[in-house]
């Protein structure tokens, strides 16, 4: 029979271990929330109905409940995004949140092979890349992880498309860093050619 002093005892560790249970039941709440509101990931499958169509004749289908702009020569993108400096035609997709450090896309227009990148890492092209690739790269940019596929046009001369794939503190591993729930959208690029007005 348990004594009043025996349970007195007893009672610190009850607490105590009461308390280390629910210290760990709201950190794994707080990580849970956290890293669906500061990465949220685009969720497959692709819908034919999200497709952005550039001007310029390209085209990508954007993952539900996500944002896009289209930029311009003329008319750059303004999203706050390191993948926003380009300034050819292009097509951005990036989170609704208004987070700053976050995984996004972006698909470019460039006029000739001499415009696309040439510092990167150069990768086997992945088995599931199911676009006419040219070349697969790869490269480090400041906090993020550029996976690249360029793709060419009929001639050398251009155009050429360029998909770059930016990844928060992902480390190198070539194609297998590409997250599955990417790339069905990465292979809905398309070219169509643009009927004259």
């Amino acid at each position: 029979m348990t004594t009043a002093a025996q349970k007195d005892r007893q009672a610190p560790w009850r607490g105590w271990l009461v308390g280390t249970a629910l210290g760990v039941a709201l950190i794994a709440g707080l990580v849970a929330v956290t890293s669906k509101v500061c990465y949220p990931r685009p969720k497959p499958p692709p819908k034919e109905s999200n497709r952005v169509v550039h001007p310029s004749g390209f085209s990508i289908i954007t993952p539900e409940d996500w944002d896009h702009q289209i930029g311009t020569a003329g008319k750059p993108i303004k999203a706050e995004f390191p993948a926003a400096k380009h300034r050819n035609d292009n097509i951005l997709i990036f989170p609704k949140s208004k987070v700053k450090l976050c995984q996004h896309l972006i698909v470019q227009k460039v006029d000739s092979a001499s415009e696309m990148k040439q510092e990167e890492q150069v990768v086997a092209k992945p088995d599931w890349l199911r676009l006419p690739s040219s070349r697969v790269q790869e490269k480090q940019c400041g906090k993020y992880f550029v996976w690249s596929a360029s793709m060419s046009g009929e001639t050398d001369n251009g155009p050429h498309y360029t998909l770059d794939l930016w990844l928060p503190n992902a480390p190198p591993g070539g194609h297998d860093c590409v997250p599955e729930y990417w790339r069905p959208f990465i292979n809905t690029f398309r070219v169509e050619p643009v009927q004259a007005k």
